[in-house]
């Protein structure tokens, strides 16, 4: 038996004992909780936390690990490396001098509203690096960005190529493709034989070498380790992901429980996936379908069919008509798969409630009897009669703070102040009773518990607006919550993660200061110290 002595314990549950300073772990699980001297009298190993705050492992219930991975890899040019357009080209030709002949380009992270110009690159802009090899400059929501001209050419794009259903190829005034690419043009990305999403999703899941992807999963997964994450939902997982977990957990590499949903393109392999052997159900489960409804608010692809206040012209696009997005939802619930929707917009978000409600009246339950599990991911401008409809359908708000900071504004540009300023109403979701948790969606924003934390509770950008009403802000005891047991119940293991209680994971992050205490400038200044996986330290 070990015991962590001599702590602070903080815990979503509110069963620790009175003067409780110790947990005892055996099996990889939390086999007591009590004193440091009760406990530590029969242990054969006594780890001294000398008064940090011990904390349940925090559970980030959506993020894209590889994909993340992939864009340390690749050339940063996001706000703090540049900020217009010509700083994104004098960095790329510099990186492109570096490659090798013929070895694409990749770089991720600008976001267009923050660049001097105000607007995308284009392949006018790209070409300026080269023309003779493949340059993708992918935008910070990780739903597109811009190409140069040369991957045009070579997938066959021109004026006369129609717009995929469910994404788009930006146009000039003539009808010229421009060379910014959204959600289901991104298909054009990973070649003849990579993975195609087709109006399913946007396409991130450009091909390497295995050994190259299992290299760029692990440096992640340690980025999720020193923030105290033990737990993680990949939210969009192909047969390129599951390969990488496979390859890591061969070489004994995960270090983290994850939780995989499938895109839903794939769902007719994910009974085949389920029945793999890599699958424990400890440390990698087959946890259901990642379907989309709509775009993103970052590149204004999110669904506002009345037009963007900014661009009447522009409505954003949905990935599926509401009939089609209703099959394939009842399918995956009739095969029994807990279903994941990525929807930002009123309307998108409405078909997914709609979708819920048809699955109630028809009664599709899972083998254990429960109705599958319904979240929203993003969740980003829910009506509050729609987060009414989430509490009476019991679905589950999957939020990202760090989208707000890093994006507050522009949404409000883009839709104007009367919507905008909701972006991310989690308190309102308190007040209408509504389940919903904390995450990161990784690349897109660090896999930080605190700084997530901590925009949830003052709601400031990162031009300092604060955004909306204070009673959308929330409290650090609620953020905690939603960051840790929010996040449990998001992935339906609740009952193995999320606090720390007698028979769950001995899964932990100390810490050196107590976050329900904290204000969110104090919250964003919290250091981890160790992160323990089944009792055992991986940071």
């Amino acid at each position: 038996m070990k015991v962590f002595a001599n702590a602070k314990i903080i815990s979503p549950s509110a069963n620790i004992p009175a003067g409780a300073d110790a947990v005892a772990v055996k099996d990889g699980l939390i086999s007591a909780i009590g004193t440091s001297a009760e406990l530590s009298a029969g242990a054969e190993e006594v780890i001294d936390l000398k008064g940090a705050f011990l904390l349940p492992g925090f559970v980030d219930p959506h993020a894209h690990p590889l994909m993340y991975g992939q864009m340390m890899d690749w050339v940063d040019v996001g706000p703090g490396k540049a900020k217009s357009i010509g700083e994104i080209i004098a960095i790329l030709k510099k990186a492109e001098a570096a490659l090798a002949p013929g070895v694409p380009l990749r770089a991720f992270g600008y976001e267009h509203r923050n660049l001097e110009e105000g607007r995308h690159p284009t392949k006018e802009d790209v070409d300026q690096i080269s023309t003779t090899r493949e340059i993708y400059v992918m935008n910070a929501s990780g739903h597109g960005g811009a190409v140069n001209t040369l991957v045009l050419e070579k997938s066959g794009i021109t004026s006369a190529t129609p717009d995929p259903k469910g994404g788009a190829f930006e146009r000039d005034a003539a009808g010229n493709p421009t060379g910014v690419i959204w959600d289901a043009a991104c298909d054009i990305l990973t070649g003849n034989d990579g993975v195609k999403v087709t109006n399913h999703g946007p396409n991130f899941h450009l091909p390497d070498e295995q050994s190259v992807l299992t290299k760029q999963f692990m440096q992640a997964q340690q980025e999720f380790i020193r923030h105290g994450v033990t737990s993680v939902g990949d939210a969009q997982v192909s047969q390129r992901e599951f390969d990488t977990y496979k390859d890591a957990k061969k070489n004994g590499g995960l270090k983290v429980r994850y939780s995989m949903y499938l895109i839903s393109s794939q769902v007719g392999h994910a009974q085949k996936l389920s029945a793999d052997a890599a699958i424990d159900n400890t440390m990698l489960t087959a946890n259901g379908i990642k379907m989309y409804a709509d775009g993103t608010l970052g590149g204004w692809t999110a669904y506002f069919p009345e037009g963007y206040k900014a661009d009447k012209n522009r409505k954003g696009q949905l990935y599926h008509d509401a009939e089609e997005f209703e099959s394939i939802f009842l399918d995956c619930a009739h095969k029994g798969y807990h279903i994941a929707t990525h929807a930002q917009s009123p309307t998108a978000i409405g078909m997914v409630i709609s979708s819920a409600r048809a699955m109630r009246k028809q009664e599709i339950k899972t083998v254990n009897g429960n109705f599958p599990i319904v979240r929203i991911e993003h969740c980003g401008l829910p009506q509050e009669k729609q987060s009414h409809e989430f509490r009476e359908l019991e679905i589950i708000a999957v939020n990202q703070p760090i989208h707000h900071h890093n994006w507050g504004d522009g949404v409000v540009t883009a839709v104007g102040n009367e919507i905008g300023e909701r972006f991310n109403p989690l308190g309102e979701f308190v007040k209408n009773n509504v389940a919903f948790a904390l995450s990161s969606d990784a690349p897109v924003g660090k896999p930080n518990p605190f700084e997530a934390m901590a925009a949830a509770m003052d709601r400031l950008t990162v031009h300092g607006t604060e955004l909306g009403a204070d009673d959308l802000k929330i409290d650090a005891t609620t953020a905690f919550m939603a960051h840790t047991m929010g996040g449990a119940k998001a992935l339906g293991k609740a009952h193995l993660i999320g606090s720390i209680e007698i028979g769950k994971y001995a899964d932990f992050a100390v810490v050196d200061a107590n976050p329900l205490a904290a204000d969110a400038d104090a919250m964003r200044q919290i250091a981890v110290l160790a992160t323990y996986l089944g009792g055992q330290q991986s940071f």
